[in-house]
């Protein structure tokens, strides 16, 4: 329960609170000019101030930096545990917190955890921000320090029962702020609802693996070589067959010979093999013309007798007087050409085979010399080659490694992701199991949320659903109307109703729910009359305690069994004059 807050700026309005219901009205009178907000009364900063002192971060951009503001202490007085304590913080320190027994501090006119000189006591306890968390966590709801990621934490908690419009409290009933995570309000609500938060804590962590298992394939495919991620049976036929040429050119380098003047034995080896071929093409002109001088030669043969007689009988018919010689003459000197043509014919035929004859005894010298150079240079290479053959062997080697990451990867890939699969699957089975083996506080949940809401709207009935589903359990409301501003705001406030109801009947908790004015925007008045009257009833039964603040032209009219002003703070916030709100003083 929280008794009083306050601080040691003497402008500041000092707030008590009792038991039950508390209205924090915030007026606004007719001197008030049309620039007023009735902001500037203080009612939101009052919720800022309540997370202030109960934990919440002070960042450069927290209200409390503000010059105005920094450099003074504000006061919590609250019951904690069995104690009655008041924490003591500043935004100039405001990772000090200064915990003081009640008796010490109180006086008779103001609750300040500090002297009249406006010093600290001495009997003082001093926290940093994360102790004090801790001691609340204690206080409230049990919570061990030192938690494991993903486990319920004060502030979050501490959030769903002090909501802020600025954060986005009043979006959706399961956030308390629009950067909430998602697991954070499966966790949180779990607590909160008595169900087992671990179960949802577990599903984050399998999101996360998930995440890393994404991210591994990313990095992984954009690799050196790049080759992609296939699967695993894939790449361990890729990876045999990289392996398998890698061997295969390695093996070569390692028997390669670097050959000295490996450049001239090619050269030599080359003009050898041009020499060759000109031979076999001088054998061939040769073999032609043997082929050519032997059929000349037999066709060269004597002319006939009876021919000759006939050639000679003419040449005298036609030159009788130019006739010289005898026939018998003619005859010899005929003969002799003949005879001497066939023996030219038959000495070039003999000329050309011992040519023939001659290159083949140069093809012979050629050839063993040509098969000494090839058998030398086949042995080995230039060292160029070995260079060109060893880098080779290195990238088919670096590919085999670069394939046998990639196949390492896939494995842990698939490996992994059946496993996270599994675990999935395995987790949505337990959560079931925990919602059915606490299906009685699940149903109270259920039953509260469905009477609040019948109690707000008549025979609208609201329904508060929680599904188990692979991501974690799932929450959702059902009511008709659902969408419109007032409608949205109720199903808040029935839930906060649920969960403060919840907590009080386990005994843990704060004690406390605050509701800021903005949770009435949009809502008929009738609904926030029957929203007071039904959480004073609440807070009567089950000995909590319901803040609210409320605007002055707000109020709606009441049964008269319902004394209202019975439950208004005798301190009034007003925009209406400099000094009327909460800090006393106006500031940007």
């Amino acid at each position: 329960m929280i008794r009083s807050i306050t601080s040691n700026d003497p402008r500041f309005k000092q707030l008590k609170f009792r038991s039950g219901l508390n209205i924090i009205l915030a007026d606004r009178t007719e001197t008030s000019s049309e620039h007023d907000s009735r902001n500037g009364s203080g009612k939101s900063s009052l919720i800022r101030l309540f997370h202030f002192l109960l934990g919440g971060n002070a960042g450069p951009q927290s209200f409390f930096q503000k010059p105005e503001l920094s450099a003074h202490l504000f006061a919590l007085c609250l019951d904690l545990d069995e104690d009655r304590v008041t924490i003591a913080r500043s935004a100039s320190d405001s990772n000090s917190h200064y915990l003081t027994p009640q008796s010490l501090q109180l006086d008779a006119n103001r609750s300040l955890p500090l002297t009249e000189t406006g010093q600290m006591p001495q009997e003082r306890e001093k926290l940093s921000l994360t102790q004090w968390r801790d001691r609340l966590g204690k206080a409230f709801f049990q919570l061990q320090p030192d938690l494991p990621s993903y486990s319920p934490s004060t502030r979050s908690l501490i959030s769903y029962l002090v909501r802020r419009k600025e954060s986005g409290g009043f979006a959706v009933p399961f956030k308390h702020s629009n950067m909430q995570q998602p697991w954070d309000t499966q966790v949180s609500l779990s607590f909160l609802l008595d169900l087992d938060w671990t179960i949802p804590a577990e599903f984050e962590q399998i999101r996360g693996e998930q995440k890393s298992i994404k991210n591994l394939k990313k990095a992984a495919s954009s690799g050196t070589i790049n080759l992609g991620i296939g699967s695993a049976a894939e790449l361990r036929t890729e990876v045999a067959v990289a392996r398998e040429r890698a061997r295969r050119l390695r093996t070569r380098a390692g028997q390669f010979t670097v050959v000295d003047h490996y450049a001239e034995f090619q050269e030599e080896a080359d003009q050898i093999t041009q020499q060759l071929r000109e031979l076999r093409d001088q054998d061939e002109l040769d073999n032609g013309m043997i082929e050519d001088l032997e059929a000349v030669a037999i066709n060269e043969t004597l002319p006939g007798s009876v021919d000759l007689e006939r050639l000679w009988d003419q040449v005298n018919l036609i030159l009788p007087d130019h006739i010289l010689t005898t026939y018998d003459d003619v005859k010899v000197f005929h003969e002799s050409v003949i005879t001497n043509r066939k023996m030219y014919l038959e000495r070039e035929v003999e000329l050309a085979k011992e040519r023939i004859a001659e290159r083949q005894v140069q093809r012979t010298a050629l050839d063993s010399r040509r098969s000494q150079l090839m058998q030398l240079l086949s042995s080995g290479g230039a060292l160029d080659e070995f260079v060109a053959l060893e880098s080779e062997a290195a990238r088919a080697e670096g590919e085999v490694r670069e394939l046998e990451r990639q196949y390492e990867i896939a494995e842990r890939f698939e490996s992994t992701k059946a496993q996270t699969d599994r675990r999935q699957q395995e987790l949505l089975v337990q959560l079931r199991g925990d919602h059915n083996d606490r299906a009685d506080r699940l149903s109270r949940a259920i039953v509260l949320f469905e009477q609040f809401s019948r109690r707000l709207y008549d025979q609208r009935r609201g329904s508060l659903i929680v599904r188990e589903t692979l991501k974690g359990p799932e929450f959702d409301v059902e009511i008709a109307g659902k969408g419109s501003v007032g409608i949205d705001s109720m199903q808040i406030l029935c839930f906060d109703f649920t969960l403060i109801t919840l907590l009080s009947e386990r005994d843990t908790g704060p004690g406390f729910l605050i509701h800021d004015s903005h949770i009435f925007d949009g809502v008929d008045e009738r609904q926030v009359a029957s929203a007071l009257m039904l959480g004073a009833e609440l807070a009567n039964k089950l000995r909590f305690q319901y803040i609210v603040t409320l605007n002055s032209d707000s109020i709606p009219d009441f049964p008269s069994s319902f004394d209202f002003d019975s439950h208004v703070n005798p301190v009034k916030l007003t925009d209406a004059t400099e000094d009327g709100g909460l800090f006393g003083f106006r500031f940007d």
